[in-house]
């Protein structure tokens, strides 16, 4: 019996994705390290669009002059 095209039988989603899964996770956690990395290195540490630049120093003694 169907139902909204939902079948009586289960189809096995989980088992035949979990490579693409792992593999995306991965993917993301790589690109990250990478992304992180080239953003601390001393190239680009001026630049005022770079998260980790010339701000973060600062706010580390911020957060250590409150604790």
């Amino acid at each position: 019996m169907t139902f909204f095209g939902v079948r009586a039988w289960p189809t096995p989603v989980l088992k035949p994705m979990s490579h693409f899964m792992i593999g995306g996770v991965i993917t993301f956690y790589l690109v990250n390290k990478m992304q992180t990395a080239m953003l601390k290195s001393p190239e680009y540490a001026k630049d005022p669009r770079n998260p980790h630049g010339m701000f973060l120093p600062v706010f580390h003694q911020i957060k250590l002059s409150i604790c």
